[in-house]
């Protein structure tokens, strides 16, 4: 599993990003599933995907406004659907979306629910990326290696890294969080749609949940309560 993504709107629309299908679970491609209202999880075409230019697709984020519209990318394009994942066309390529590396290992790729303009591409490579017109133009946020993960809460940008812990962005400017002095390598993170003060965060192993906005992190006790309000979140 690389990525569970909600749609906008109702009833209940999730979109699942796999590693593998069924002929080959551990082959390196890329299935998309979309379950609606709790029914059965429907394989999705993705046509227009092009493998062997950068890899499986590796990321995936749903639309904050518009239920059918999803981004996907991997380490090459940026795409985006308009039918819920059946049909995909590049929007960036190369070096207009990672600069002059013009490929980038990708690991997550997350929508501002409070801006449907606004998405962040995380890398391991190329640093934290952004764009504010849907993946039509791309900025590098910061260099920091080893992204392994975003999340975007109120006006904080929440950065999972290999080497630098948690960091955490107010006004484009990052810093470490509390975490950093417990694991200094974290592969994942998550907010709350209805709480902006707890951030859930995830190191090889363990889980560590913060309700004061990221200034101390603990165990995950009351961690399956609070999962389900996940907006956000990698595997």
């Amino acid at each position: 599993m690389r990525t569970i993504a909600l749609a906008a709107g109702t009833p209940e629309r999730l979109y699942a990003l796999i590693e593998g299908n069924a002929a080959g679970p551990t082959d390196a491609v890329a299935s998309l599933y979309r379950r609606d209202a709790g029914g059965m999880w429907t394989l999705a075409a993705m046509s227009g995907v092009a493998p062997l230019m950068g890899g499986p697709v590796l990321a995936l984020a749903a639309d904050a406004v518009t239920r059918d519209r999803i981004y996907a990318a991997d380490g090459a394009q940026f795409y985006v659907s308009t039918n819920a994942g059946e049909a995909f066309a590049p929007i960036a390529t190369g070096t207009g979306l990672f600069g002059a590396s013009a490929l980038a290992n990708v690991n997550g790729l997350t929508a501002d629910p409070a801006d449907p303009k606004h998405l962040l591409l995380a890398t391991s490579d190329v640093g934290l990326l952004e764009t504010v017109d849907q993946g039509v133009s791309w900025k590098r946020v910061t260099d920091a290696a080893a992204i392994n993960a975003v999340a975007l809460s109120g006006a904080r940008t929440w950065v999972a890294t290999r080497d630098f812990g948690l960091l955490a962005s107010t006004a484009n400017v990052l810093a470490r969080v509390g975490l950093c002095l417990i694991d200094p390598s974290v592969t994942a993170v998550a907010t709350l749609a209805d709480a902006s003060e707890v951030v859930i965060a995830g190191t090889t192993g363990n889980a560590y949940v913060s309700v004061n906005g990221g200034k101390t992190f603990g165990p995950s006790s009351g961690l399956d309560e609070l999962l389900g309000r996940v907006v956000s979140a990698r595997d």
